[in-house]
C-alpha cells in the first residue's frame, strides 16, 4: 500500500502496528490496530499533491504556515515546498535518493544533510511498521475520555523508534470509537500535560490523504488549543508536473 502521511505531521503519522509484536499485544488491541491496516490498504495511492496549512497558537498569538507536498509513489520521488514567510519559498526535491533544496533567487541546489535525505523514506512506506522494536507491547485501555475533547476505545502503544540513528522509547495512545475508526492520539506533553490530537473526518478513501485535526494541551480536565491543521488542494492519482522534480 502507497499513501501519505500529512506532510511532517504526518503525522502522520504515527498508525500502523508491528507484526512481529503481536505475541505482546493483547487481542482487543490487535483488533483494532488491524483494523487500521486493513484502512490503510483499502485504497491504493500513487501520487498525490496537498497542501496542509497549520496555524499554532502560542501565548496569545498565531502564527500561520504553508506546506506543499507532492509525492510519487511508484518511483519514489517527493518535492517539499514550505513557506518561509516574506514572500521566500523553498523547495526540498528528492529523487533517487538524493534530497537537494532550490530557494528563489539561487543558481544551483543546495545539498541537504544526509539525515534530511533519509527522513524522506519514511513518506514512501507509511503502512510499513510503526516500529521494528520486536519488543512493542499494546494494551487494551477499554472506554476512556478525555473532557468534551474526545471519548471512545484506547490503545496504549509502547516502542523504540530509529529517528536519525538514534533509538528512543515512546509510548502514544489511539483512541477509536465503536466501528474501529481512529479518532485520536495522545501523548505524554510537559508539566504532567497531554497532548490530543483530534482527527477530523477522512475526507477521501484513505484515512490519511487530507485529514485535517486540532492539537490541544489537556490538564486537569482543561483543553486548550495549540495547532489546527487543515488541507488544500488535494489530488490524488493525477499526472504530476516532471518540472517539479528537476
Amino acid at each position: 500500500m502507497r499513501t501519505t502521511a500529512l506532510a511532517r505531521v504526518a503525522l502522520f503519522f504515527l498508525l500502523a502496528l508491528a507484526g512481529s509484536a503481536v505475541a505482546q499485544i493483547d487481542a482487543r488491541s490487535q483488533a483494532l490496530l488491524d483494523g487500521l491496516m486493513q484502512d490503510q490498504q483499502a485504497a491504493a495511492v500513487e501520487t498525490l499533491d496537498q497542501t496542509m496549512v497549520m496555524t499554532m497558537y502560542s501565548g496569545g498569538t498565531e502564527t500561520v504556515s504553508s506546506t506543499r507536498t507532492v509525492i510519487d509513489y511508484v518511483n519514489r520521488r517527493a518535492v517539499i515546498f514550505t513557506d518561509l514567510g516574506e514572500g521566500m519559498m523553498a523547495r526540498l526535491v528528492h529523487v533517487d535518493g538524493v534530497t537537494t533544496m532550490r530557494m528563489e533567487g539561487m543558481p544551483m541546489a543546495i545539498p541537504v544533510p544526509p539525515g534530511m535525505g533519509s527522513a524522506f523514506d519514511a513518506i514512501f512506506d507509511p503502512a510499513q511498521t510503526l516500529s521494528d522494536d520486536p519488543d512493542a507491547t499494546a494494551v487494551y485501555d477499554g472506554q476512556v475520555s478525555y473532557g468534551d475533547l474526545v471519548s471512545g476505545q484506547q490503545v496504549t502503544y509502547t516502542a523504540s523508534y530509529d529517528v536519525m540513528g538514534t533509538s528512543t522509547e515512546s509510548t502514544s495512545r489511539f483512541v477509536f470509537d465503536e466501528a474501529g475508526e481512529l479518532l485520536a492520539t495522545i501523548s505524554d506533553g510537559t508539566d504532567g500535560s497531554l497532548t490530543v490530537m483530534v482527527f477530523d473526518p477522512p475526507t477521501s478513501d484513505s484515512p490519511y490523504v487530507g485529514r485535517g485535526s486540532t492539537m490541544y494541551d489537556f490538564k486537569d480536565g482543561a483543553a486548550t488549543v495549540t495547532a489546527v491543521t487543515r488541507y488544500e488542494n488535494v489530488v490524488v492519482n493525477q499526472p504530476l508536473d516532471e518540472t517539479l522534480f528537476q
